[in-house]
């Protein structure tokens, strides 16, 4: 029997640098025992993640019905277990989607619970990932946000992707705490390096292709909020309106509201979350 590592995000901590990683390099680390399973988008091309996974649960978290092109989730899980079941090596399933703020994915995944299975979350600091992830739903082609950064910050759907302590309180009472891997996320080192650390893979992996690339860099501030107002028919927002905390003051008093749960974590998993730019 095999092993599984369940890469779950989140966004914005170089969830695509690894993904990039691991699809470009699947017949190389297939020689080192690593299965990254092949997955399938709808019009049937091959996925650099596992977002097919994602879907299933997804639609039935959200309309009761499997998802129309990958069907129930319960199939995808059964087929991931048994394939790790038949292997010797270890398969890799990465998804960020999966660290959402709903008990329902952890749940779906609750069969594997019987194989050897380690989970790895990558957490950021929260001011950083509040802007990062604000600007990156600005540029993303479905949302296309044009609201303020205020107001983006003061929707509960945003303050409920912030609550580390209930993510990994969801993995940990589903799989149990003892198998995640929390990595901080911080800027000193490419993320690959520490996915394969991590995830108990080989450190030296890092030197096949793409194993030191960071991806995704933001334009700039002007580009952005162009964008921000292009995203809106009436373009209401202010192209002005700050795209992130405007002083220092109100960066630590958002903070101050994530004391407790940071130092949880820290307690808890040995974890610190510095930001990139204490690097």
């Amino acid at each position: 029997m095999g092993r599984l590592v369940l890469h779950i995000g989140m966004h914005k901590t170089g969830t695509s640098s690894i993904q990039r990683f691991l699809s470009r390099n699947r017949q190389l680390l297939a020689a080192f025992g690593i299965d990254y399973t092949t997955a399938r988008g709808r019009d049937g091309r091959r996925l650099p993640k596992h977002n097919d996974l994602f879907r299933a649960i997804t639609a039935e978290k959200d309309h009761g019905a499997p998802d129309p092109d990958f069907g129930a989730s319960a199939g995808r899980i059964a087929a991931l277990g048994a394939r790790v079941a038949r292997i010797r090596g270890t398969v890799v399933v990465s998804a960020e989607g999966l660290s959402g703020p709903d008990p329902a994915f952890a749940q779906a995944l609750a069969p594997l619970t019987g194989l050897d299975v380690r989970v790895v979350v990558f957490l950021r600091r929260q001011d950083m990932w509040v802007e990062s992830f604000y600007t990156q739903m600005i540029r993303n082609q479905e949302v296309r946000e044009h609201r303020s950064f205020a107001d983006f910050l003061a929707d509960p759907a945003t303050r409920a992707q912030l609550d580390y302590a209930g993510l990994l309180g969801r993995w940990g009472q589903v799989f149990g705490r003892e198998r995640l891997a929390v990595v901080a996320f911080d800027g000193r080192e490419p993320p690959v390096a520490a996915f394969l650390r991590a995830a108990g893979l080989p450190e030296g992996l890092a030197r096949l292709p793409h194993g030191r690339a960071w991806l995704n860099t933001m334009p700039p501030p002007d580009a952005l909020r162009r964008l921000r107002a292009a995203n809106t028919e009436d373009a209401t927002t202010p192209t002005e309106a700050p795209l992130g905390f405007v002083s220092e003051e109100e960066r630590a008093a958002f903070l101050a509201d994530y004391e407790d749960t940071t130092a949880q974590i820290a307690a808890a998993y040995g974890v610190t979350l510095p930001g990139i730019s204490d690097a």
